[in-house]
C-alpha cells in the first residue's frame, strides 16, 4: 500500500492523519477509505514510536467510535472488522 510510508516519514500523529488524508484523497473518495488510510497509516506511526499492539487496536477503536460519520467498521490490515463483535 502507498500509505504505509506516511506512517515512517511523520513526526507527529495529527501530522500522519493529515499526511494519510491528503495522499488517499488522490484516488479514494469515500470518506470510508480516507480513514482507512488514516486508521493503516496511524497503526504504523503507533508502533514506530513503541506503542504495543493492545493501544494500537484500543487507539483505532476509539477512532472510530468517536467518529460521527462511522459505520461501526475499523480497519486492520485489508479488512474491516465490526466494532462490537464478539
Amino acid at each position: 500500500m502507498r500509505i504505509s510510508p506516511v506512517g515512517w516519514y511523520a513526526n507527529s500523529l495529527e501530522e500522519t492523519k493529515e499526511l494519510a488524508k491528503a495522499l488517499t484523497e488522490i484516488s479514494h473518495i469515500h470518506p470510508e477509505a480516507i480513514k482507512g488510510g488514516q486508521a493503516i497509516a496511524c497503526s504504523i506511526f503507533l508502533a514506530r514510536t513503541g506503542k504495543s499492539k493492545d493501544y494500537i487496536k484500543d487507539y483505532s477503536i476509539y477512532q472510530t467510535l468517536r467518529d460521527e460519520g462511522s459505520n461501526g467498521l475499523f480497519a486492520t490490515g485489508a479488512a474491516f472488522f465490526p466494532v462490537n463483535a464478539s
